[in-house]
């Protein structure tokens, strides 16, 4: 048996692996609403069987109501269970955070390394290790063509 295996048995039927489940359905709601429903409506949570979704607008929530039967059946299908969810509680999303936003950024480009100029002419004594770290370093950048190289 594996840890996976050995923890799943443990949280089998218990509240945690209830919650581990719905964790999984907030990054993928686009892929289970589709994008132009995702677009309009928002995660907010659940309490229970109840789930909580948002909308922008008061005239979104009152379409989007309309919806409830086949978001709860998307929902549930995805979650493998018949009534996970039993009911949407529908709000405006107002300043609620959606679940299904990233909330660390993903980290800014980094910029290419300037090298020094002009590359492969400095004057290093050649028997030294220091030349023969430089020729292999130039030789590396020539190799796959980052810097033009001056020889």
């Amino acid at each position: 048996m594996t840890s996976e295996q050995i923890l799943d048995g443990i949280l089998a039927g218990t509240d945690a692996s209830r919650e581990m489940a719905i964790a999984g359905l907030w990054p993928r709601w686009e892929e289970i609403l589709g994008s132009s429903l995702a677009d309009m409506l928002i995660p907010l949570g659940h309490r229970g069987s109840v789930l909580r979704i948002g909308a922008k607008h008061h005239a979104m929530l009152q379409e989007a109501s309309y919806l409830t039967p086949l978001l709860l059946e998307r929902i549930n299908t995805f979650l493998g269970q018949d009534y996970f969810f039993q009911d949407i509680h529908w709000e405006l999303a107002g300043r609620h955070p959606a679940l299904n936003q990233r909330f660390i950024p993903s980290a800014p480009p980094q910029p290419l390394p300037q090298p020094p100029h002009p590359l492969g002419n400095l004057d290093i004594p050649a028997h030294s290790p220091v030349a023969r770290a430089y020729r292999a370093y130039v030789r590396r950048l020539n190799k796959f063509d980052i810097f033009p190289i001056i020889d």
